[in-house]
């Protein structure tokens, strides 16, 4: 046992866990292990990492076991995951009273509450910021040497400068054991529902949707009825999976299906969201496209809320969030029907949604949220067009047109007619409750308050 007048003299490295819950293809982990003997893994829990986290969410659950298995794991090889409620510089500082400290590495993030830590950090220790992303977003630029505002043309460069991807293959780790005595993490309250969090669960859930649904995800992926998506999105918001091993896997796969290619562009949003964040850290607060920084959203608490109880009197709004609340997750099609009915039939700010969503969701990933939410709102990067309404209507027809989805998260429609499920206030008897608005009035009101707002702002 080191006692507090020792220090082991060896060549040790600190790992800093945040958003990186694996050991295997961790170019933190890996670049750790090639410059020290030894490393001595290190989580945070002092709020910074998880601002967006309740303690009674689905998320929090998620997040928390799957530190519990990381911590599992770092035992498996003899080692001790330091689990700390103090902050990063006190610790740093006692660790290197005890051990000879060569230098912290940590995955590189936007965060400014992480910017700054990092700034004071190198006052007293050498920094290593690794990106664990898919893509380099100070070197992917485009032929003026500036950050690509286009996702097609990000998505094209990438794809010719990249037909494989390197990735950590770990096999050998050594951790030390260190004495420092744990804190507790609040237990979680909630369930984690299906997504049982772990590295392991992750690649297996990859593997298998590798070896059959990718191969058919450009036919099924919009249907909310059919269990045809990844579902990794979890995995890939705490880093229990590579992005760079997920992607340098389907690549190959590429000319046996459209399927992987439109699955691979999935993906590649994710990162144009990262990538914009990095290159536009404004907007993660702000709409990205200016003028709309002033657009006069309106306040209507009464209709935020029934939006959030799936009580819009809109079938298919309200089971997609009524499953948002029950299990933590909603289908991408489904995230993009309320999301547009939030913001273009009941005129609410985008921020409203997105604060949401972040509460709510198992995956919620601040620049995807962010980047999707604007999306849809029209006033974001590469954004759908101020005019691009979703009729909620068609959608469900479209999407669900045997209401299968429905049907499952309304179950009180499950004995009705079809057609009257998608417009239950087509029937003469009152089977479900009154819609908010009219669509088609709303619409017209969105179209004409945005066109008078940019005629105003050119």
């Amino acid at each position: 046992m080191v006692n507090d007048h020792q220090k082991i003299k060896n060549k040790f490295s600190i790992w800093w866990i945040r958003k990186d819950l694996r050991l295997n293809c961790n170019f933190t982990l890996e670049k750790a292990l090639q410059n020290s003997e030894k490393i001595i893994p290190i989580f945070i829990c002092d709020n910074k990492l998880n601002t967006d986290i309740n303690i009674n969410s689905k998320s929090y659950a998620f997040f928390y076991y799957g530190l519990k298995e990381l911590e599992k794991s770092i035992e498996k090889y003899s080692g001790k995951l330091i689990i700390t409620n103090s902050d990063i510089h006190s610790i740093t500082k006692y660790i290197q009273t005890k051990f000879e400290i060569k230098s912290l590495y940590v995955q590189n993030d936007i965060e400014d509450n992480f910017i700054n830590d990092i700034k004071q950090l190198k006052n007293h220790i050498n920094v290593e910021l690794v990106n664990n992303n898919l893509v380099d977003a100070q070197t992917l630029l485009n032929n003026s040497n500036k950050p690509f505002k286009v996702f097609s043309r990000f998505a094209k460069k990438f794809k010719e400068n990249y037909k494989s991807c390197d990735f950590a293959e770990n096999t050998v780790f050594k951790f030390a054991k260190t004495e420092i005595q744990n804190d507790n993490l609040p237990i979680p309250k909630n369930t984690f529902g299906e997504f049982t969090p772990g590295e392991n669960e992750a690649n297996k859930r990859f593997q298998n949707f590798k070896k059959n649904k990718i191969f058919t995800y450009h036919l099924d992926r919009d249907y909310l009825y059919k269990d045809s998506t990844s579902k990794l999105s979890p995995y890939l918001k705490y880093g229990m999976i590579s992005v760079r091993k997920i992607y340098s896997e389907c690549i190959k796969l590429m000319n046996q299906s459209k399927g992987v290619e439109k699955w691979i562009d999935e993906i590649l949003w994710r990162e144009f969201y990262i990538y914009i964040s990095i290159h536009f850290p404004d907007s993660i607060k702000y709409e990205f496209q200016e003028k709309y920084r002033k657009f006069p959203w309106e306040k209507n608490s009464n209709y935020l809320t029934k939006w959030q109880e799936g009580e819009t009197g809109y079938p298919i709004i309200d089971a997609c969030m009524k499953q948002l609340k029950e299990t933590g997750w909603m289908h991408n099609r489904g995230r993009m029907i309320v999301a547009s009915f939030l913001t273009k039939d009941l005129f609410i700010d985008w921020r409203e949604g997105e604060n949401w969503f972040m509460k709510q969701l198992i995956d919620g990933d601040t620049a995807s949220n962010i980047g999707g939410w604007q999306w849809t709102a029209g006033v974001g990067v590469d954004a759908a067009p101020y005019f691009r309404i979703f009729n909620p209507v068609l959608q469900s027809k479209k999407y669900d047109p045997k209401a299968k989805f429905i049907t499952k998260w309304l179950p009180k429609l499950k004995n009705i007619p079809v057609k009257y499920i998608h417009e239950p206030w087509l029937s003469e008897n009152k089977i479900y409750i009154d819609k908010l608005i009219d669509h088609q009035i709303s619409k017209n009101k969105t179209l004409q308050n945005f066109k008078s707002f940019n005629n105003h702002n050119e």
